[in-house]
């Protein structure tokens, strides 16, 4: 892994340790617990909103492709659990690069340690993207480095790499460190 690249993993976790209950998905303010209407009209006013699973939204710019999400919403008993605004995306060789070189050198294994922080792989794949990377839980928040790539007609298309902060409640955090702790 290159020099830059360990740097801006470490400015990444240190800047994931923040526990601020405020949080902004592109440029709109949101808060944990706060009310599901209130937060999708809000992101609506600005953003394409589009569900992706029970309970969870994406979050895009208007007329952006499919692969181009500024962030994720995702909500419990009407009531936002977690809020995610993505650090950084690119569609270059060199982006993707970065991205597929992270993972390989996280490896694909589930690790905890100290100062709660947790390393666990992702794979996923969501109306027809594939999502490879790894999640890295430090205090109330994650840090995913994703790449993803689309299938258009049974055959793959665009490549993509995704950094993304997300700031979860309590009840996710707990729910993580105790499957850590279990293996």
């Amino acid at each position: 892994m290159h020099k830059h690249s360990i740097i801006l993993v470490l400015a990444v976790c240190a800047a994931a340790a923040q526990t601020d209950q405020n949080f902004t998905v592109g440029g709109t303010p949101v808060h944990l617990g706060e009310d599901q209407a209130a937060v999708l009209s809000r992101l609506r006013q600005t953003y394409q909103v589009q569900s992706s699973g029970t309970d969870s939204y994406s979050v895009s710019e208007k007329n952006a492709p499919a692969l181009r999400e500024i962030g994720l919403v995702t909500f419990k008993n009407a009531h936002l659990t977690s809020a995610g605004a993505t650090w950084a995306e690119t569609f270059s060789s060199d982006g993707v690069r970065f991205a597929k070189e992270l993972v390989a050198a996280i490896g694909n294994q589930e690790i905890a340690g100290p100062r709660t922080v947790i390393l666990r792989p992702i794979q996923s794949v969501n109306d027809g993207v594939v999502r490879t990377g790894f999640e890295l839980l430090i205090g109330d928040r994650t840090i995913d480095v994703l790449t993803s790539q689309a299938a258009e007609n049974g055959k793959a298309s665009a490549k993509y790499a995704t950094v993304m902060e997300t700031l979860h409640t309590a009840a996710y955090v707990t729910a993580i460190q105790h499957n850590a702790a279990a293996k």
